[in-house]
């Protein structure tokens, strides 16, 4: 899963993704500056615009999806 999100992550052009948990909890990506994925932390990083921030574990990431903001 992991290598998926860094090919979303890299893609040109970027679409604005969803990565869901496995407690089901959504997070957005909505663009690539948003995310930092550290392999040797085994640790993905999303800031969002509002100075929050969501700390995932790649094991914990059951899906991603293309995000309805995108549309």
């Amino acid at each position: 899963m992991l290598a998926k999100i860094m090919k979303l992550q890299e893609a040109a052009p970027f679409r604005p993704f969803v990565m869901v948990t496995s407690s089901g909890k959504a997070h957005e990506v909505p663009t690539p500056d948003n995310l930092t994925i550290t392999r040797i932390l085994r640790r993905i990083d999303i800031e969002y615009s509002d100075g929050s921030w969501a700390e995932i574990i790649p094991l914990h990431v059951a899906a991603v999806e293309g995000s309805p903001s995108a549309a």
